[in-house]
């Protein structure tokens, strides 16, 4: 049963490449909470899995694809479906799969935030609506269930941070290549999906704790424990630095925005560690961009290439010169730190202890 399940996961990453530029962690990321999803009856939380980054970088296709191997998807497209669409259709995938078109702007957005807040814990995942009875002029109370997965493609981050906390954040970039349709890959899909039908009988073990918070813990368990149960320590030891930034942003609510990635990366490429002083931060340092993204990649699993990281860097008023050919962070000073910081959310006590003793 074991080696079946492992093996629809790498059957699952290999079709994914086919459609997507992602990652090949991403990816894995995206087939371990899709299987996971066969699993919903035997938890009572599960988080969103969000695909983040810029227009045109296949973000809808990387979703799509995902939702080929998920249980009982349901498509659900706020900027054209009415309110009471998006209802039933909540209602329809409680216990499955919801698959989230981009809705920030639309005129429902709001009801669909309403939504995912309850969708999210099977104790809360509930909504009601009052309609007419059986006799004139009497009303009665229908109540839908909405908990399920979510698969949700986002420009932006959401504004409100319980559903920040809530996701497993994909951050996608643009990698050049042939790349098929979804459509193409859907003949492909059926035999993995009956594997993970027949299969969804097994109990996952529960011991995935990695000393992290209970809402981190809570927003990564189904894949966490899908992962043990397999025994990828490979994959294990790359997610568990996700799980890290995810378990940092919510103890102290920071944010892990890729601009705030960025500048992460800009200070632990400063930082000297010796063994007299211990830490510091090194300004006299010029800093190439392709470090800082080279550091994101390594130790947060999120993809971010160097002219995004430019640009990023740019907004929060670092110079930016090409240097050797490369792109590189010159002149910093310490209030520039401190300032980028404060507007990122961030709490860096080298920055703090720099700027107490300059």
């Amino acid at each position: 049963m074991k080696e079946k399940i492992k093996q629809a996961i790498d059957d699952m990453v290999k079709i994914l490449e086919l459609v997507s530029g992602a990652t090949e962690f991403q990816l894995r990321t995206c087939a371990y909470y899709a299987a996971a999803t066969w699993h919903l009856s035997e938890f009572d939380r599960f988080g969103y899995l969000v695909y983040y980054g810029n227009s045109g970088i296949g973000k809808t296709e990387t979703m799509t694809a995902t939702s080929l191997f998920c249980c009982k998807r349901v498509l659900i497209n706020a900027s054209t479906e009415t309110s009471k669409m998006m209802r039933e259709k909540f209602d329809e995938a409680k216990n499955g799969t919801a698959v989230l078109e981009e809705f920030g702007d639309t005129p429902l957005g709001e009801e669909v935030y309403n939504y995912l807040n309850g969708r999210y814990a099977r104790g809360t995942a509930t909504a009601g609506k009052m309609e007419p009875g059986v006799k004139a002029n009497t009303w009665k109370q229908k109540k839908y269930e909405t908990f399920g997965a979510t698969l949700i493609h986002r420009l932006e981050h959401f504004k409100q941070p319980t559903l920040e906390n809530r996701s497993i954040w994909l951050y996608l970039q643009f990698n050049p290549g042939s790349y098929v349709k979804v459509a193409d890959i859907q003949s492909m899909t059926s035999d993995i999906v009956k594997i993970l039908d027949d299969t969804k009988s097994i109990i996952l073990p529960t011991n995935y704790d990695l000393g992290k918070s209970s809402r981190t813990l809570d927003t990564y368990e189904p894949i966490l424990r899908l992962a043990h149960y397999l025994d990828d320590k490979k994959y294990l030891e790359e997610i568990d630095k996700m799980v890290q930034l995810a378990d940092a942003a919510f103890r102290d609510g920071q944010t892990y925005h890729p601009k705030a990635l960025v500048l992460r990366g800009l200070i632990a490429v400063l930082t000297v560690d010796t063994v007299k002083t211990g830490s510091y931060l090194n300004l006299k340092k010029s800093v190439k961009v392709n470090d800082i993204t080279k550091h994101i990649t390594q130790n947060y699993q999120q993809g971010i290439t160097p002219r995004q990281a430019h640009q990023y860097l740019k907004e929060m008023q670092f110079t930016v010169r090409g240097s050797g050919g490369y792109p590189t962070v010159m002149a910093i000073t310490a209030p520039q730190l401190a300032k980028a910081c404060l507007e990122q959310g961030i709490t860096d006590d080298l920055v703090t202890n720099l700027m107490n003793n300059p």
